[in-house]
């Protein structure tokens, strides 16, 4: 959802000058979102409060590979 630059407010339609993005950019937007919450998701179910990537470096070290190639 874009914020307004000038008033802060969301969920209104502002004109480019206003938002600082082409109305057009909103599709691309709501999929970076997508992949965010992805992102968020894989990491709560794999990781551990300590180290979000837990299970890679784990394995890795299992495999005896390292961290990079399991990722």
């Amino acid at each position: 959802m874009a914020i307004c630059l000038e008033c802060r407010d969301t969920g209104v339609e502002h004109p480019l000058a206003c938002t600082g993005r082409h109305p057009s950019s909103q599709r691309f937007l709501d999929i970076i979102g997508e992949l965010i919450n992805l992102h968020d998701k894989k990491q709560r179910d794999y990781g551990t409060d300590a180290d979000p990537f837990n299970n890679i470096r784990a394995s890795a070290k299992e495999w005896g590979i390292p961290a990079w190639v399991g990722a």
